[in-house]
Order: C-alpha cells, then structure tokens, then sequence
C-alpha cells in the first residue's frame, strides 16, 4: 500500500469481477475482498473511496464471465447491476472503514464517460441513470456518492463530484465552469465533498497543471494555479499529485501550500470568560468564530491502488 505522511484517505479501485464473477457469488465474496483489500489502513487512521469499474483502457474489460463485456443496456446486466450496487451497500454504508463512495462502473476507469449512463440512455433507451441514482441512493444513507459529472447528469439526485483531470487545461473551460455552476446553484459542497484526480498524461497537461506532480508543486505558476482551483471548487481531495518527490525539499514546501489551501480553516476572532469562579458554579465563556475560506483538507493525494498494473492511487 502505497504511503503519505499527510494521507488520510485511499483511493481504491476495484474490478467488478474480483467482487462478482458468477451470478452465483453471494455478500460473502464482496466482504472477504474487502477486509483483504482494506487490511491495515484503520490501524493508520486511513479511510477508503472505493470505486468499482468495468472497463480499464483498451481491451482491459472486467465484466463477470456469465455478462457479456461492453454491454451496458441489456435486461440481465440492469438485474446484475442493481444487485451489486444493493450488496455494495450491505457491505460499505455501515463500514467505518470507508469515507466516501464514488459511483464509477462506467466508461473507463469508472469516470462514467465513454459511456457515461446518460448516453447509454440515450443509445438505447434504458434508464441507466435514473437506477444509478435511486439504486446509490437507497444503498447509502450513511455515506456520501460522488459521480463524475454534478452539472450534467443525475439531475433528479443529488451527489458529490469527482474530476479526475482537475484542473486539466483542456477541461478548465468545459468541465471546471460546469462544476463551479453547479456549485453556485446548488450548493453542493456544503453537503458533500469536491474532489478527484490531477492526470498528467493527456493533451495539453504541460500547459496545466504541468509536467509532473513535482512540477506543479515547484513552479509558482503550476502551483498558484492549483490552488486557485481548489479554492474556486471547494476541493478538498486530490490524486496522483503526490507523486512528488518527498525528499526534494522544493517539492515538499509546495506539497504543503497546497495541502494548507484546501478545505476550510475556524478561527476564534474572539473570547470571553469570568475572570473568578466560585466553588460549585460554572464559568462563562462566550465566543466568536468565523470560517476562512482558505480550504483546509483532509486528503491530498493519490491512493491506493490497481494492486496490479494499473493507477495506484493515495489522497492526502
């Protein structure tokens, strides 16, 4: 398991077919898996973002053996996948052990892009996106579901976001003004978090967020840019960022800006007390506090893991 000094979540990824392989797998696969998965990371006062995916990059495809690979539409996918999504609750919303739940499933890498729920709805006529909803909904109370597009889908729900090109320049326009929209109408980010995932390996990225996560961290443009995102988004978890060099100290005291910029700090403006207490009274105090919107967060990072050879992931 990947570590980070600052890290208080961890990002796991999770073949459907490592939880479900057969019709005939029960709960008791998803739990096994999970206490396997999640061993160790309590004892470090770490919490999990599980996303479950079908589909990687490629040919990379995970879909159980007795479902056919790429199918999103049909009737039997639709049972199985409301199964699951009702098991993953039985497992997870009562599960101290896990912070958040990204929704994932589909598109690559579970980003719900190519194909997001919404265009297999429109391709087929199915009603992915509202059973998504309803069905994360019903299977959560307890947790908070965060889907990759807030602004444009699940309108009927209400859902945390992950962006996993944060800050990307060829999304900053598209995807960061659909976020920040949907923040301002909806106020999201008083109820659910904001996050996701710096990628440094598509378009334009060198123009921003830049070359590596030690150059953001570095150079003051790079980083003066991230920051201003995170405090634009409310962001206040972030990947594959601190994959710095921890030993550079360069890269380290740019780690701890952006660290300190996200999430929101409490300040006592003032306090006021009785200056003499009697025996077998209580003292007063009063005070004043005010919230600083200078982002403070409880994760930054990249996360846990694909064991195998794809993304690790650690937040901090």
């Amino acid at each position: 398991m990947y570590e980070h000094k600052w890290a208080t979540l961890a990002q796991v990824y999770i073949r459907w077919n490592e939880i479900e392989n057969d019709e005939s797998d029960g709960l008791d696969k998803i739990m096994q898996y999970s206490n396997e998965r999640f061993e160790g990371l309590a004892e470090r006062n770490v919490k999990v973002i599980p996303r479950v995916y079908l589909h990687w990059d490629g040919g990379d495809m995970y879909w159980p053996a007795d479902l056919t690979d790429g199918d999103y539409s049909s009737e039997a996918f639709q049972q199985r996948l409301i199964r699951l999504i009702r098991r993953l609750g039985e497992a997870w919303n009562d599960d101290p052990r896990v912070a958040f739940i990204e929704m994932g499933i589909f598109g690559k890498w579970g980003e719900q892009e190519s194909p997001s729920p919404k265009d297999v709805d429109e391709d087929y006529g199915t009603t992915m996106e509202q059973i998504l909803g309803d069905e994360f909904t019903s299977a959560f109370p307890d947790k908070i579901v965060s889907v990759r597009h807030i602004w444009d889908q699940f309108p009927n729900h209400t859902f945390g976001q992950y962006w996993d090109s944060w800050g990307h320049n060829d999304q900053i326009h598209g995807q960061g003004v659909g976020i920040k929209g949907a923040l301002t109408s909806e106020a999201t980010h008083k109820t659910h978090y904001i996050g996701g995932e710096v990628a440094y390996n598509w378009g334009s990225f060198a123009i921003q967020p830049g070359d590596s996560p030690d150059d953001t961290l570095r150079d003051p443009i790079h980083r003066d840019f991230m920051i201003n995102t995170l405090r634009w988004l409310h962001c206040t978890q972030l990947r594959w960022i601190d994959d710095y060099d921890q030993e550079n100290p360069q890269s380290q005291a740019g780690a701890e800006e952006i660290q300190r910029a996200m999430g929101y700090r409490f300040v006592l403006e003032e306090v006021g007390f009785t200056a003499q207490v009697t025996a077998g009274q209580l003292r007063g105090v009063s005070e004043d506090t005010s919230r600083r919107r200078t982002q403070r967060a409880s994760a930054f990072g990249r996360g846990a893991t694909e064991v195998d050879s794809e993304r690790s992931c650690q937040c901090l």
